[in-house]
């Protein structure tokens, strides 16, 4: 069979209000994200307010590991403002400039927090592999004291924030980074009571590679994630192959479907583009199928900025 194009076709782009997730709407209808930044907000208040608290009476005790903990957490409200900073930007519409508006400004956001649990990962491996070879002598009484206010302040943050939704890889990167601290706060309160009860110091840099390695591995997948939106790769939760063979069942009336081409704008907003062939029909008849198709794939995959491209065939050969 030859294909033989009557004409060029015709494009039709189709653009719906919608949500998938918190939000996988139409390129007018941007994913504000009301929840993850109400909950960064609150966050991002506890964690300074804790930060300040550790501070002052670090520097009024003369606790080195209060300032070191302080300054900890100030990491984490580094992280927690870049992320409510991205949701804020991203909330700005398309423009002449900017055609697709501020979403990827997220999995930017994404991608500077990744790095950031990289070299947090790092450092505490660093760390870690030096107190292994020269182990040093700590008092667990007054490290406990430390470790369980900043177990509070991290699961209340956590929690705050994993209600608000994390489905977002902006939002997710923050939450790792309060994730990691807790972890690191359970590993010190076991490593008090360890240390307390046996003087085995040496359990201090163990349980740090442990929690370094979750971080590192949190990182890694982080940054992998983004650096796939940030180069328009297809989102895991489908393929070309997939829509092309879906279309054409939902739509009898498709013969064919080519050129396929699926990317993310950012988390849970998905693209599409595709060209389909069809038997010789009125501009009117083939632009009700076009967005028979766009409709569909918004409903069913998701899809929230589609465009199709018609083509006739002009018989067979």
């Amino acid at each position: 069979m030859t294909e033989h194009p009557l004409h060029d076709g015709h494009c039709t782009t189709h653009h719906r209000h919608g949500q998938h997730g918190e939000g996988c709407g139409a390129l007018g209808g941007h994913l504000h994200r009301p929840r993850q930044g109400r909950a960064l907000w609150w966050c991002l208040g506890l964690t300074h307010s804790a930060m300040l608290i550790e501070l002052v009476a670090g520097y009024l005790t003369n606790s080195l590991m209060l300032i070191s903990d302080g300054v900890h957490m100030s990491l984490h409200a580094v992280s927690m403002g870049v992320s409510l900073l991205a949701i804020l930007l991203a909330r700005r519409g398309p423009s002449a400039r900017f055609p697709y508006g501020w979403h990827r400004v997220e999995i930017v956001a994404a991608q500077f927090n990744g790095l950031l649990l990289l070299g947090l990962s790092a450092w505490i491996i660093w760390e870690a592999t030096a107190r292994l070879r020269s182990p040093l002598s700590i008092d667990p009484a007054q490290l406990i004291w430390v470790a369980l206010f900043g177990l509070v302040v991290n699961l209340v943050t956590a929690l705050i924030l994993h209600q608000g939704g994390t489905e977002d890889l902006n939002t997710r990167s923050a939450f790792l980074h309060l994730l990691a601290d807790l972890i690191s706060s359970v590993a010190i309160v076991v490593g008090c009571a360890v240390m307390a009860w046996t003087q085995w110091y040496i359990i201090d840099p163990l349980l740090s590679l442990l929690v370094a390695a979750l971080t590192l591995k949190w990182s890694l997948d982080l940054l992998g994630q983004s650096l796939r939106i940030l180069l328009q790769g297809a989102p895991r939760s489908t393929s070309a192959a997939a829509v092309e063979a879906q279309l054409k069942e939902a739509v009898p009336a498709i013969r064919r479907v080519s050129e396929v081409r699926i990317w993310e704008l950012t988390s849970g907003f998905v693209c599409c583009s595709a060209r389909i062939w069809l038997e010789d029909m009125s501009f009117r008849d083939s632009t009700l199928l076009c967005r028979r198709a766009e409709a569909w794939l918004w409903e069913h995959l998701g899809m929230g900025h589609v465009v199709i491209q018609a083509e006739m065939y002009g018989g067979e050969d």
